[in-house]
């Protein structure tokens, strides 16, 4: 089964620290400016504490903060303790945090590549969506993802005044690689014989 530590602590050395552009709306909270931090936008922090923060609030919010975040809406929405490959889990957990929009589209897509039945793969998971992609190969599903984060980062570098942007998503997707030490742990049938 996955961790959630380990695929955490990859994902947030890319979320950075305190940004309060004016030109990224998920620094607003009810219109105002109070920046993003530890890649907690401002909407975000209200949605999961119930309030608005200040400016300096977002400036001084803590991992001890952040990390229950990333856990309860991102975790356990792709419910990663029951994934049983770590690095697919790593890919995932990262693809949601990053582009939440995309992420649903690209894991459907992954998923029905090998299995085509599957039209629709929602968070938090069914017990059929995370029966499904934890039967697929799973090398084969992380580089399905990885290749359709890379679609999805091209594309979104079309839009005006992302092109900037294209250069460091590509190298956060590079750092994401599959690692053979993660074994997917091997399942057995039962088969009644009558």
């Amino acid at each position: 089964m996955a961790d959630f530590t380990t695929a955490y602590n990859i994902t947030k050395k890319f979320e950075g620290g305190y940004q309060a552009r004016a030109s990224d709306t998920g620094n607003y909270c009810d219109g105002v400016l109070v920046g993003t931090n530890r890649g907690i936008s401002a909407p975000t922090f209200k949605a999961y504490y119930g309030y608005c923060p200040t400016g300096m609030q977002m400036i001084q919010l803590t991992e001890d903060q952040a990390r229950p975040i990333y856990r309860d809406n991102f975790w356990n929405t792709i419910r990663g303790d029951e994934l049983l490959n770590q690095s697919v889990a790593n890919m995932m957990f990262d693809m949601f945090v990053n582009h939440p929009g995309y992420g649903r589209d690209i894991l459907r897509t992954a998923v029905a590549n090998q299995l085509p039945m599957y039209t629709t793969v929602e968070r938090p998971f069914s017990d059929d969506e995370l029966s499904a992609i934890n039967r697929i190969d799973q090398s084969i599903l992380f580089n399905d993802l990885r290749a359709g984060r890379e679609q999805a980062y091209r594309t979104q570098a079309l839009k005006p005044g992302q092109e900037e942007y294209l250069d460091g998503w590509l190298a956060r997707l590079a750092q994401l690689n599959w690692d053979a030490k993660y074994k997917t742990p091997i399942t057995y049938a039962t088969v009644a014989i009558i």
